[in-house]
């Protein structure tokens, strides 16, 4: 089996002779082009066979399961060193073979600088201990810790958390433009004088009603005002980029970023940093690598955006942002919350992610920072709970359930 200069060989079973339906040449390439979701498929494909002899269906599917995946190994091996690292241009790989493949000549119109050279400057984590040794060093052997809030009136009571950094300021917590431009200076002096940082996140869906939102020099200014923003989608990106925003900007966790590669990708567009995917477990997030990137440790997370508003399918549209909650068969309460100013809503999960049980596997993880998200508690309850993250992420102190009922997420299971 050859593809680009690589060429690979398998054996399988002996034939064997055949007593009453011998394989036919018809038959054995039906089985070999079904290469299914393995991203091969045959160009050329020539059948040399002797007449009347058997092999089982099963061991033809096996020899070209195993013929793929060496020619899929052969190829990858050739871009990796044994510790996981991508290698420099000029330097030679297992089989003696010079790299000097470029990524905008596998990704057409993405024009970046090639794969290995970056790889190599840009301090990316991967899944070998060492790279996060060096990763975890990078960042001054410190995990910092974050939150965000769809409720302002959160933000007094979470500058009472020394540990806490940064606090992001979700859109969503604020009733209308004006509102936003009337009080984001504000609540951004609230956080400085607590020694934080003062980010903003965007919203999860940039429509028209985003665009002329944002729109106007006023709003601009008050964007510019934030130490920086949480984008969640290549629209904002490139509306930012337009409009010169100043300050660094981050991803979430929805901007995908599953691999190295996609990593590598929004690092080279010089986000200061982006969100591990909620969706990854904990056997993949270290394969992926966690040393600039933010984990979400503890909130309801969002089970689906919609367009379709629930309050005004119920009770008509009111133009005023509220929160509201259905109940399913188990008779369980998941909130949902109407975001006016850009007509969507968002349903949670009914029980929160909580993984402060999983302290010592997220330490391993090395990540830049952990995030708690808050987005229906009362100010009491937020402290408590970050008061509890505090001190079982730096303290050491032991996890203690702040719920009844929670969830771990994809944490230990991934997504099936």
């Amino acid at each position: 089996m050859s593809y680009d200069g690589h060429t690979v060989t398998a054996e399988g079973m002996q034939p064997q002779k055949a007593q009453n339906r011998p394989l036919t040449a018809d038959g054995i390439e039906k089985q070999m082009r079904k290469t299914g979701g393995s991203g091969f498929v045959f160009e050329h494909l020539e059948i040399e066979a002797e007449e009347d002899v058997f092999l089982p269906v099963q061991a033809l599917n096996e020899l070209r399961r195993d013929a793929i995946a060496a020619l899929k190994e052969d190829i990858l091996a050739a871009y990796r060193r044994p510790d996981g690292r991508y290698r420099k241009p000029g330097e030679k790989s297992r089989g003696g073979a010079e790299i000097s493949v470029t990524r905008s000549e596998r990704q057409g119109s993405v024009k970046q600088s090639d794969i290995p050279e970056t790889a190599q400057t840009a301090g990316i984590t991967y899944g070998a201990e060492v790279e996060e040794q060096s990763s975890w060093e990078r960042i001054g052997g410190t995990m910092r810790m974050s939150a965000s809030v769809e409720n302002l009136a959160l933000v007094k009571a979470l500058c009472n958390v020394p540990e806490l950094q940064t606090i992001y300021l979700d859109c969503s917590a604020f009733e209308n433009r004006e509102d936003f431009l009337s009080s984001s200076r504000r609540q951004i002096a609230l956080c400085h004088e607590a020694g934080k940082r003062c980010f903003y996140i965007m919203p999860w869906i940039f429509r028209a009603q985003a665009l002329s939102y944002y729109q106007g020099r006023e709003a601009l200014d008050t964007l510019a005002a934030y130490d920086g923003l949480l984008i969640r989608s290549q629209e904002e990106y490139a509306f930012l980029k337009e409009k010169a925003y100043p300050k660094s900007l981050a991803a979430d966790w929805n901007l995908y970023t599953f691999n190295r590669e996609a990593h590598l990708f929004w690092k080279e567009a010089q986000l200061l940093f982006d969100t591990a995917p909620v969706e990854l477990n904990r056997r993949e997030l270290n394969v992926r690598g966690c040393g600039e990137s933010e984990l979400i440790v503890y909130g309801y997370q969002p089970l689906m955006v919609s367009a379709q508003c629930q309050r005004k399918n119920s009770t008509g549209c009111t133009k005023k942002p509220s929160l509201l909650y259905l109940k399913d068969r188990k008779q369980k309460l998941f909130a949902v919350r109407n975001v006016c100013p850009f007509c969507y809503n968002i349903i949670y999960n009914s029980a929160p992610l909580q993984l402060a049980g999983n302290a010592e596997d997220i330490r391993r993880l090395h990540p830049q920072s952990i995030r708690l998200q808050f987005t229906t508690e009362e100010p009491r309850e937020a402290r408590q709970i970050a008061g509890t993250y505090a001190g079982v992420f730096f303290q050491r102190e032991t996890a203690d359930r702040a719920h009844k009922e929670f969830t771990r997420g994809h944490f230990e299971r991934g997504v099936e």
